[in-house]
């Protein structure tokens, strides 16, 4: 909070806690209690004004008379014991002994308290309870003995158990109890006789009981007097600890209840080291030590800080005895073993975890006590503990022990170090965790203790420059900042520095990259270091003996893991100046057969990796002076690693990258590149297949074919292809247009181009064809000045189906759309926030084609008329566009009504499209099919007439009617017919609004025509029967237009019943 802010809500306080106590009201009560929650980051400034505040709000509380000011006090009360802690809160209230009777009967009282304002989330009646309560704590714990604490125990225990569903009230109550006890020593024995009792072998004590057990400890340990009086009571104390040690398993399975027994033994101890019983002792001791591989994150730092404080006490009171050893040397040991294990992911990383932590609390008893131990924690645990990773089934354990490895750096960055090996090693690992580690939170921990350390100690080892350099090294982003930053740790220290920064770079090599368990951060820092190099090449790959590393390390590759072998190999193809090509080739037959012989049913991290190094290796190699020739196993590998990736996998891009590349230079030399032509034809006989079967880094790598071969290829698969095969090609194509330009703009190219922008494929999974009309258009949104070259009747094409996509319901398809045409025509029209889309696309059409161009219509028809979709893009088409064609001049309304009739197929040619059963087109996919357009244009005219729509009283009513009319004769589709018969006496009614001609004639001709249909139609058949109904519902929404009422209820008397309906004459029913 800024200054002038800090003093102007201590202000608005103040006067708030005035203005309560004189009127009460609420408004004012939330105020204030937003106030005071502005201080919960920084309390401090309000703990100082704590006295007065709380003397100003209960003063006189007792002898209020409203319940609503109590409430509200206390609210205010409870929100300043929340943001400055409830004991710096409590302490300031009146200990008045004489105020004892108040509070008791304010508890009892509480009941029957009537608010005359409702309670809101910031004032509670319950806080009533905790300011009551809070008071008492105050009194109990004054220093002097209370005559009536029988009465009062009897009184607490009584609010415990009516108000034992208030939580937050727990701690106040195990406070007042504990203190009422440990000043009573008859009291406090009938209690643990009575706990005794009730405590059997079954552990049936509760969190409130051992809470109270631990108040009561802290009470007498905190005080000379107690403890003088308790130490000596064996029986009480041995009692005590029998129910801690002994009958507590059950709370440890609640995380509270663990930390709460961290916080009971440091209380205990005292006693067992008065009486020097070093058989308790150790039992606590064994406590600690058989519950360090918790699976509570909380509990583990709990019992590690306990231990700690335990070890401490019995350091001071046994130091002539050396007992720090064996409680934290063996520690030490135990951490070292488990580290030192074989395989960290057989480990108990939970105790790994604790033990760490004990080493980061002790730290600095350590560096007193046992200072040759620190040097022993740097070189042989931080070393370990930093880079510390545990393979699950799906993730990667171990950060939680990177992050203790962490606390203790920063632990020892807080004593006094002096040794310059120390410091540099505690900077060094701090600062690889800070740039390299895959966790945020790790890489923010390790440069929080990295400033830390570099604050106190740099100056001892670096420069001024070279520590702000450091402290300024961002970490949020890893694969963003570990380039630049390890240029700028180049920089920094590669000619001051030379031994730190090749210490850096050989850790990079050695834990960064080849025992780096997660594949993601490996391959990180493998493009870290090739991006370092590419910048400075001689001197890290030369200088720093990088080169001569990695020799060494193929030199002994045979005795590597596979993990390690392939890490290495996608090292070295990275660092190609370093190697030679051919020196990984025998490690990478190694492995490729591992690949054949294993069938993964999905793919690993590890496999994926290996795949990955694999495809890398072959896109280098086949592009050497001298390739290695292809044989029969490599095609079997190569295409085994095809099939098993999939786009949802890590790295995919990679992937396609390297078979592009590998495609690529296979078509480009031939045969010359296999090692017989059988293997050639092999090659491109599976690959076909592949692309076939929708392989999608088959079909991404095509367009990367040279020559005729692509063309061939693309010719005969086209049609067979999935609509996300054609897609990825397309994309692939974009992606390629450079190579590819001669073919692209071949009139034959630009024809299948131009097919894809109206690919309505559909199946199962729903329009499916959107994925190709989305690239399609992308590609052209690429490859605006091919429109130049391309044919204009394919130009003609493509302009055609642009202008429909604009209008049509697809957002991301119709957008671009929109946006390439306004190239296209130079249009400077842009989509404003205060417009909507379908707003501006319908001003572009009229100012671009004059409301002259019914594809655009038939988009507009196919948004305004969508069966699914929005109801807010619905009711935007329907809107704008009334709002659009009210605008208009009478002229150009008849013409936009005319179109929208016109875009109504005739039935002939809806029965000529599906009698011909249309072939797919020459990229395989599907026209928009028409029935589903028919309906959409049904729905459309229905939502416009009913949304007011005034047509012109010379438009075609009839012959409108007359085309919707031999549509629903085609019982083709139930849901056409349906809307139809429900678009009948909306004609009729749009007639009528108009003041058409013979309107009423049209009426009743369609009021005949669906009595004759209706009485046709048996209701046996479910599906006739939804017909009739649609008949029926269709006449009487003519009728109760035209006010015939004598009709309608002729025709409610009927009902729905055949023969009844079969008797009515048409005259019966027409409009007169």
């Amino acid at each position: 909070m800024e200054g002038i802010s800090i003093e102007t809500s201590l202000l608005d306080i103040k006067d708030g806690i005035d203005k309560i106590i004189a009127s009460g009201e609420p408004c004012d009560v939330n105020e204030v209690i937003d106030k005071i929650d502005l201080f919960q980051q920084d309390p401090e400034v309000l703990d100082r004004e704590l006295n007065g505040l709380i003397k100003k709000l209960t003063t006189g509380f007792f002898q209020l008379e409203s319940d609503d000011k109590k409430i509200h006090i206390a609210s205010v009360f409870y929100t300043l014991s929340k943001v400055c802690n409830v004991k710096k809160t409590y302490i300031h209230l009146d200990a008045n002994v004489y105020l004892l009777e108040h509070i008791e009967n304010a508890v009892r009282t509480y009941d029957s308290m009537e608010l005359s304002t409702p309670v809101s989330s910031k004032i509670l009646k319950w806080h009533y309870l905790y300011l009551a309560f809070c008071w008492l704590c105050v009194i109990v714990k004054a220093p002097l003995k209370l005559s009536n604490d029988s009465h009062l125990l009897q009184f607490i225990d009584d609010s415990i158990t009516k108000h034992e569903k208030v939580t937050v009230l727990q701690p106040l109550f195990a406070e007042i109890k504990a203190e009422l006890l440990v000043k009573n020593q008859i009291l406090l024995h009938k209690f643990c006789e009575l706990l005794h009792e009730t405590t059997n072998d079954e552990n049936v004590i509760d969190y409130f009981e051992m809470l109270l057990i631990y108040r009561i400890l802290k009470a007498i340990v905190k005080s000379p007097k107690q403890f003088s009086i308790y130490r000596d009571d064996v029986g009480l104390i041995e009692l005590l600890s029998w129910i801690c040690l002994y009958q507590s398993d059950r709370l440890l399975s609640l995380e509270r209840g663990a930390i709460l027994m961290t916080k009971i033994f440091p209380k205990l101890l005292p006693f067992f080291i008065y009486h020097h019983n070093i058989e308790m002792i150790e039992d606590i001791i064994s406590w600690y030590l058989n519950n360090m591989n918790s699976k509570f994150s909380e509990f583990r730092f709990a019992i590690a800080n306990s231990y700690k404080k335990v070890v401490e006490q019995l350091t001071i009171t046994y130091e002539d005895k050396d007992i720090l050893p064996p409680l934290i040397l063996e520690r030490l040991t135990d951490t070292s073993n488990i580290l030192n294990n074989s395989s960290w992911d057989t480990v108990d990383s939970d105790r790994l975890h604790t033990l760490l932590l004990i080493s980061a609390f002790s730290i600095d008893m350590i560096y007193k006590r046992l200072p040759s131990q620190i040097e022993e924690i740097i070189v042989k645990l931080i070393p370990l503990a930093s880079r510390f990773q545990q393979r699950s089934i799906s993730v990667i354990r171990g950060n939680q022990v990177r992050d203790a490895a962490n606390f203790i750096c920063w632990s020892l960055a807080r004593c006094s170090l002096e040794n310059k090996n120390t410091i540099e090693n505690i900077i060094f690992f701090l600062l690889t965790r800070s740039i390299m580690d895959s966790d945020y939170l790790i890489r923010k921990s390790a440069n929080a203790a990295l400033q830390e350390v570099l604050g106190r100690h740099g100056y001892k080892i670096f420069d001024n420059n070279t520590i702000l350099e450091f402290i300024q090294l961002p970490s949020f982003n890893l694969e963003k900042h570990l380039f630049s930053n390890l240029e700028s740790i180049f920089e920094i220290t590669n000619l001051n520095y030379p031994s730190f920064l090749s210490r850096l770079l050989f850790w990079l090599v050695d834990f960064g990259i080849l025992d780096n368990v997660d594949c993601e951060t490996t391959l990180i820092c493998i493009y870290g270091l090739s991006h370092l190099a590419n910048k400075s090449a001689e001197k890290v790959l030369k200088d720093f003996g990088i080169t001569t590393k990695l020799k060494q390390l193929l030199s002994i590759a045979s005795t590597l893991s596979t993990e390690k072998q392939t890490r290495l190999i996608n090292l070295c193809l990275h660092l190609p100046s370093a190697i030679n090509l051919l020196d990984v080739l025998p490690i990478l037959g190694s492995i490729s057969e591992k690949v054949l012989s294993s069938q993964h049913k999905s793919l690993s991290q590890e496999d994926i990796f290996l795949h990955l190094t694999i495809l890398k290796f072959w896109s280098v190699a086949i592009n050497e002076s001298k390739p290695v020739l292809l044989t029969h196993q490599d095609i079997q590998l190569f295409f085994s690693i095809v099939r098993g990736a999939q786009a949802a996998i890590s790295n995919f891009s990679k992937f396609q990258e390297y078979t592009n590349i590998i495609v690529s230079q296979i078509s480009n030399l031939g045969s010359s590149i296999f090692c017989t032509d059988d293997i050639s034809r092999l090659f491109w006989t599976e690959y076909k297949k592949f692309i076939r079967f929708d392989n999608i880094l088959a079909c991404g790598s095509l367009p990367y074919v040279h020559g005729e071969i692509f063309i061939n290829i693309l010719s005969e698969v086209l049609p067979l292809l999935s609509s996300q095969a054609k897609a990825c090609i397309i994309k692939s194509i974009d992606d390629n247009t450079q190579l590819l330009k001669p073919f692209i703009q071949t009139k034959d190219f630009m024809y299948i181009m131009s097919d894809f922008l109206d690919d309505y494929t559909v199946t199962d999974q729903g329009d499916i064809g959107r994925h190709v009309r989305m690239q399609a258009v992308q590609f052209y949104m690429n490859n605006i000045t091919m429109f130049h070259h391309i044919d204009n009747v394919i130009l003609q094409k493509v302009e055609t189906s642009l202008v429909r996509l604009m209008a049509e319901p697809s957002f991301s398809i119709r957008e671009m759309s929109y946006q390439l045409l306004c190239k296209i025509y130079s249009y400077n029209e842009v989509l404003e926030s205060n417009k909507s889309y379908e707003y501006s696309i319908l001003i572009f059409q009229k100012n671009i084609f004059k409301n002259d161009n019914i594809d655009f219509w038939k988009g507009y028809c196919l948004n305004g008329g969508a069966i699914y979709s929005t109801d807010l893009q619905i009711a935007t088409a329907i809107d704008e566009f009334i709002k659009f064609y009210r605008n208009e001049g009478i002229d150009e309304k008849i013409k936009l009504c005319n179109y929208l009739a016109k875009i109504i197929p005739a039935a002939q040619k809806i029965l000529d499209e599906r009698i011909k059963n249309k072939k797919k087109s020459i990229t395989g996919g599907k026209e928009y099919d028409i029935v589903k357009f028919t309906i959409s244009a049904t729905i459309f005219w229905r939502r416009l007439i009913e949304s007011q729509l005034e047509v012109p009283s010379h438009f075609n009513f009839n012959g409108l009617f007359a085309r919707v009319y031999n549509i629903h004769l085609l019982n083709i589709n139930k849901v056409m017919k349906t809307n139809c018969i429900k678009l009948f006496p909306l004609i009729a009614i749009a007639a009528s609004r108009s003041q058409a001609d013979n309107e009423k004639h049209l009426a009743n001709n369609i009021l005949k025509k669906m009595i004759i249909l209706m009485k046709r139609l048996p209701t046996t058949n479910n599906q006739q029967s939804l017909y009739k109904k649609a008949y029926l519902e269709g006449i009487i929404q003519i009728l109760l237009y035209y006010k015939a009422d004598s009709q309608v209820e002729l025709l409610q008397a009927t009902g729905d019943i055949d023969y009844e309906l079969t008797k009515l004459k048409d005259e019966d029913i027409l409009l007169s």
